[in-house]
């Protein structure tokens, strides 16, 4: 059986509330997985645009042995979710879920989800990432790439990946304990809201280790990969995580070493510059910052590698 990880994700986009950033979401997770798919070889996935409730239902019974994460984005409320032609119920979701061997997150990016948490957790879920109120279109679509951008480099954890994916609401890097991560069964809404930070991140204690996992496998194994890796992340103006990949690839000895851990000091301290309003000469500096990594790239060596 292949043991690569296969994600199903179901958008739905109605005409009469349509949500103009739910197909730059959707684009951006289909050129991040088709590559993951066809280049790296270490996911399989199928989406579909406008979901339908057979589409639902066929895709996942058809992949009930393999499904590793489903993900849905569109409207949803506190006991239901959209799709193209009909509602889909808490309980139609947890009578087709239940008992799937392989499925570790559902990850619904709709509003209002965070009371659906408790069936899909007591249904077998290792991961659920819910919502506490209504959620902003664009921040939802940032926050869902920015959480598959991390989940897919490799050795990144689930915990890595909803955390920098917070860190697109605040616009400045989190600490893991900075981010709201419930482990409770019961929902508490005054703690949801701590923050201000609609999504959640929900487990069960017994599945605990669950946050620390990988969810996808290496993507990169060759001092090349890392180059290329590196570059796309640099080409996607995502210079942030790849300063933290960098640093985490970079032997302690490597003379590159220093000046990564300065540039990403640089760039934090820049970011909360610009939360509070105080920062100037934005564009020289982030362009000093990406001169530095661009400079590491092309004269990073194998001897350079833990």
């Amino acid at each position: 059986m292949d043991n690569k990880p296969f994600i199903f994700f179901a958008f739905a986009n109605t005409v009469d509330r349509y949500l103009p950033n739910l197909k730059k979401e959707e684009q951006g997770i289909l050129e991040l997985c088709t590559r993951l798919k066809h280049v790296s070889g270490v996911i399989d996935f199928e989406y579909r645009s406008q979901t339908t409730a057979k589409d639902f239902f066929n895709i996942i019974s058809q992949t009930a042995n393999k499904i590793t994460i489903l993900h849905y984005s569109g409207h949803a409320g506190s006991e239901m979710f959209d799709l193209d032609d009909e509602a889909y119920g808490i309980d139609q979701l947890c009578n087709l879920i239940s008992g799937l061997p392989n499925l570790k997150l559902v990850f619904l990016n709709g509003c209002s989800t965070g009371e659906m948490v408790d069936l899909l957790l007591e249904k077998g879920v290792k991961a659920v990432i819910a919502t506490s109120e209504n959620i902003n279109d664009n921040k939802a679509c940032h926050f869902s790439l920015r959480f598959y951008e991390t989940l897919s480099i490799e050795g990144k954890s689930l915990r890595k990946a909803f955390s920098d994916a917070v860190s697109t609401l605040k616009n400045t890097s989190l600490k893991n304990e900075d981010v709201f991560i419930s482990r409770s069964i019961i929902i508490d809404e005054t703690k949801l809201n701590q923050g201000q930070i609609p999504w959640g991140l929900y487990y069960r204690e017994v599945d605990k280790s669950i946050l620390n996992e990988p969810m996808i496998g290496n993507t990169i194994n060759t001092i090349d990969g890392i180059k290329k890796e590196l570059r796309r992340l640099l080409v996607q103006q995502n210079t942030q995580t790849a300063l933290e990949l960098l640093i985490e690839k970079l032997d302690e000895n490597s003379s590159h070493m220093t000046t990564a851990y300065l540039r990403l000091a640089n760039l934090n301290s820049l970011e909360r510059d610009i939360a509070v309003g105080i920062a100037t000469n934005i564009p020289q500096q982030r362009a000093q910052i990406n001169h530095a990594l661009d400079y590491i790239i092309n004269n990073l060596t194998e001897e350079d590698l833990k």
